[in-house]
């Protein structure tokens, strides 16, 4: 099956994981291609914060979050998480976790 919506996120982290399979299972049905890092050859971009590629236009970090929930039909959530104020604390959350938070944390076991 080929997608036009890519998501890559790191399979090791556990807050990663959790948050994919639960959306997965949510929407199992999704237009969404999830890849594992961990199952690249070439790992070097993918480092820090989740890539997307929807429909032929590449995300990082809050966009690609945003874009894949829109993706799954979440559009009110997304609209919130647009409004100046909330994007901003969202955008700094995020951030916070893929650099300081996530790197900290214990790596699933692959």
């Amino acid at each position: 099956m080929s997608f036009n919506n890519k998501v890559y996120w790191d399979d090791e982290c556990y807050v990663c994981s959790l948050e994919i399979e639960l959306l997965r299972n949510k929407n199992p049905n999704c237009n969404i291609d999830f890849i594992k890092i961990s199952s690249l050859k070439d790992k070097t971009n993918y480092t820090n914060e989740m890539i997307g590629e929807f429909n032929g236009i590449k995300t990082t970090g809050p966009d690609t979050i945003r874009r894949m929930y829109n993706e799954l039909g979440y559009h009110r959530l997304v609209k919130f998480s647009k409004i100046p104020i909330i994007k901003q604390i969202f955008n700094l959350s995020y951030k916070l976790f893929a650099y300081v938070i996530r790197p900290m944390l214990p790596k699933r076991k692959i």
